[in-house]
């Protein structure tokens, strides 16, 4: 995801082809452990919203689908994680 995102910024690939990439990667639908799926494209969105990197995107997506506080001591994630809705604690 941060290399879609990354690819996005300097323009070495389109908004087209990420969709593409995203569309592909939501359709695998592989889970090896039973977890709540939050990436792909909602990883995404929160990346974008919050201009997070997709890494710390995919811990406020899992906290957000579960309704859960993120515990972080991230001065970043703390700051922007609750524009997403997401109660942070350090």
């Amino acid at each position: 995801m941060e290399a879609l995102r990354r690819g996005i910024r300097s323009g070495r690939t389109s908004g087209e082809d990420v969709a593409a990439w995203l569309t592909a990667l939501d359709s695998y639908r592989i889970m090896p452990i039973n977890l709540f799926p939050c990436a792909g494209s909602a990883t995404w969105l929160l990346s974008e919203q919050l201009n997070i990197s997709a890494y710390d995107a995919g811990y406020v997506a899992v906290a957000k689908a579960r309704g859960l506080e993120l515990f972080t001591n991230d001065a970043v994630i703390r700051r922007r994680a609750p524009k997403a809705g997401v109660q942070v604690k350090p």
